[in-house]
């Protein structure tokens, strides 16, 4: 499987491939109001490839074909790009582009305390100044969320949440869980108080 995922990122014709999925969905969701925009691709990641020249800018290049493509049947929607790392070139197109990078700093440990918020900080901070204040964009957090048991987990998620408050970033919470009585996905956090 890792083969076939990282042979994705030199494949131009499974590229094109794609490009063309995106520009017939964006063709029929154009002049949707309720539609925000399109997410292009979830976790691009090149760095578990087994071809080791493998790296970001393969993401960003593929961007740009994808961006291309929506545009040329709607130049109106927003486009959220996750990034592949925090490297991402200057992106030569901003109009309409948010990046949307995950966020899950220390969301896996057994027990988390507020003590740590600086560590949240740091990481949101670093997000924030690569892609809002040196790519001139804007920034969305694609996903969040925290993994742990207890209290814990609720003090992480109202840390994470006064965060992007503090910073103007808006937000999805990803509530992973495994329910083994139903098979469904579940989150382990299920209350945010602000």
């Amino acid at each position: 499987m890792r083969a076939a995922i990282s042979n994705f990122w030199i494949d131009e014709s499974l590229q094109d491939h794609f490009s063309k999925m995106w520009r017939e969905i964006a063709s029929m969701y154009a002049s949707e109001t309720t539609i925000a925009g399109y997410d292009i691709l979830n976790e691009p990641w090149v760095y578990t490839s087994v071809i080791p020249y493998l790296n970001g800018t393969y993401v960003d290049g593929f961007y740009l074909k994808v961006v291309e493509s929506i545009r040329s049947v709607d130049p109106n929607h927003i486009i959220f790009l996750e990034p592949a790392n925090m490297n991402t070139f200057r992106f030569p197109v901003t109009k309409n582009i948010v990046w949307a990078p995950h966020f899950y700093p220390l969301s896996f440990v057994l027990r988390y305390s507020h003590d740590n918020i600086a560590r949240l900080e740091a990481d949101l901070k670093a997000k924030y100044d690569r892609f809002v204040l040196e790519l001139g964009s804007s920034i969305w957090m694609g996903e969040f969320g925290a993994f742990m048991k207890g209290m814990s987990c609720d003090d992480w998620l109202k840390d994470a949440t006064q965060l992007f408050d503090k910073y103007e970033v808006g937000w999805a919470w990803w509530a992973y869980g495994n329910d083994a009585r139903s098979g469904w996905t579940v989150p382990y956090c299920l209350t945010v108080q602000q």
